[in-house]
């Protein structure tokens, strides 16, 4: 059996493989081989300040404070498995991934910036983004639903950070 061929190919047609983290993508997951793909994680943990939002702990933190209408300071210090559940608050249902993904971009963004060490492998990196979970033996990848969303949010900090730093591509 191929691995390659059988693999799940994204959005961008980047074929899922596990083994090419860092080769052919970068896997934005808590799992990734890369320290890229586990630092931009959104659950991982990595303190940044956002202009007019305050100090968060994750980028996932800060989108579950967005998402619960900026009333549950508890986020603010959420990361890991922590950051993934609701902890019993109460979403609120206008709030669509849409609707919250330019301010995620922004906490994705300032995340970045925070680390100046990761700011630059982030900037002088070049493969496309993918997100997916890894099987319990670490050799099979499992597309998420939303992995799309992710992926943009990913690629346009990429993009901003850039610009920050003075690149040009």
């Amino acid at each position: 059996m191929n691995k390659l061929n059988n693999a799940p190919v994204d959005k961008n047609n980047v074929r899922l493989v596990v083994e090419h983290d860092g080769h052919t993508h970068y896997n934005i997951s808590s799992k990734a081989k890369t320290i890229i793909g586990r630092e931009i994680c959104f659950s991982s943990y990595g303190l940044f300040s956002v202009y007019g939002c305050g100090n968060f702990q994750s980028v996932m933190g800060f989108f579950q404070w967005l998402r619960t209408g900026r009333s549950h300071e508890l986020c603010r210090l959420m990361w890991g498995a922590t950051s993934n559940s609701y902890l019993g608050f109460q979403a609120d249902p206008l709030l669509t991934l849409n609707h919250c993904q330019s301010y995620v971009t922004e906490a994705l963004y300032h995340r970045i910036i925070s680390d100046e060490n990761l700011a630059h492998a982030v900037a002088n990196s070049s493969y496309p983004f993918a997100y997916y979970n890894i099987s319990p033996d670490g050799t099979t990848p499992i597309p998420v639903e939303h992995a799309y969303w992710m992926c943009d949010i990913a690629e346009e900090a990429r993009i901003r950070v850039r610009d920050w730093m003075g690149f040009n591509f």
